[in-house]
């Protein structure tokens, strides 16, 4: 928007982007049956998941807690379950908490102002912006990576939007132009055109509805070198070794602490390999300590690799049938095969048990 144009009429780049946005915003469900409660469980999944992965995880849920009072009624462990495959399970545990308390205070129904919704576990200040103007049309904006790289580039930004002055100073400019009178469209139709049109390389603004008022399609021979981004710092990579014993048909779990890191999920016993120690060797430690008169033969069935937001996991994955006199650590409990399938299960644990029942009897051992 130029400065010194009426504010009467929306700009004409707001213009040009909602007639787009109205041919060619994708049918999400919870755009096609939108209310307060599926927008929420919509932005919660869309906090570290694609939309095209969100969406059978967001029916998924939908159709097991069809409204905020469900949510609250059901168990953790039946949520977690649910969210099962979905990831960062945090955000589950927020989602539980968050609908109780909604239930608590304000009798199952979404507050609609951005301070009530920031006291709600796992909302924070964004995700409060684009539920109120969302859900309930409040004159705000949230700023995700699709809104700033949009607005980066619109307006020029050559500085760092991870700079919060930067920050403050798009959302301002942005608050401005657009149009107040409907803010849930505009919310959509510019994170629509983040996420489908302005991407963070490659942008393709041949077909962009606001390239003709954009200045880095105006001024840069490469639009897409906007936003400028911050170096990431490589994630480092932790070595662990995965034991699965098996002993007649049941197979030996542990459950995680309620909070931290996969709070509340089931995995099979996880063994840390030390600096300069090789996860055959580590297993084979706790193997012997656990089954010491144990005549089952460890296998190494497989090895991959699980990314967390601040590190990555190489795990090696053992395999063992042990006797009846087997020992376990402390809080691990056998368990009938036939029930791992309805325990909420991390997705690293998932994927050991896969080259578990992948894994062949002529398999290697492991090295002594």
């Amino acid at each position: 928007m130029r400065a010194g144009e009426p504010r009467g009429e929306p700009p004409l780049f707001a213009q040009d982007l909602f007639r787009w946005y109205d041919t060619h915003a994708r049918p999400l469900p919870w755009r096609l049956r939108p209310s307060p409660y599926a927008i929420w469980v919509a932005e919660v999944l869309l906090q570290q998941t694609r939309v095209a992965q969100a969406v059978p995880y967001y029916r998924r849920f939908l159709r097991a807690f069809p409204t905020v009072r469900a949510l609250a009624r059901a168990p953790l462990s039946r949520v977690l379950k649910v969210w099962e495959g979905a990831g960062y399970y945090a955000r589950a545990r927020n989602l539980h908490r968050a609908a109780r308390d909604v239930v608590r205070r304000w009798g199952g129904r979404l507050p609609s102002s951005v301070s009530d919704l920031e006291t709600l576990p796992g909302i924070g200040e964004y995700m409060a912006r684009a539920i109120a103007s969302q859900a309930f049309e409040i004159p705000v904006l949230g700023l995700d990576a699709n809104v700033l790289r949009v607005a980066a580039r619109y307006y020029g930004e050559r500085r760092d939007p991870a700079r919060a002055p930067v920050r403050q100073g798009l959302k301002d400019r942005l608050e401005q132009d657009l149009p107040a009178v409907h803010p849930g469209r505009s919310a959509q139709a510019i994170m629509e055109l983040g996420e489908t049109v302005c991407l963070p390389r490659s942008p393709r603004c041949t077909v962009c509805p606001i390239a003709p008022h954009c200045w880095a399609y105006r001024e840069l021979p490469d639009p897409g070198v906007l936003p400028r981004r911050h170096a990431r710092a490589s994630r480092r990579c932790v070595p662990m070794a995965v034991l699965v014993l098996e002993n007649k048909g049941r197979v030996l779990v542990h459950q995680r602490p309620p909070e931290g890191l996969l709070g509340g999920l089931w995995e099979f016993p996880e063994i840390p390999v030390g600096a300069g120690g090789s996860p055959a060797a580590a297993a084979r430690r706790a193997f012997r300590r656990w089954s010491p008169r144990s005549t089952g033969e460890l296998r190494a069935v497989g090895t991959f690799r699980y990314g967390y937001t601040h590190f990555v996991c190489e795990i090696t994955v053992f395999h063992a049938t042990v006797g009846a006199q087997s020992e376990h650590p402390r809080g691990h409990r056998w368990v009938p095969r036939s029930d791992l399938g309805r325990l909420p299960m991390a997705g690293a644990a998932r994927r050991a048990w896969d080259h578990v029942l992948g894994s062949r009897d002529d398999r290697a051992p492991a090295e002594r």
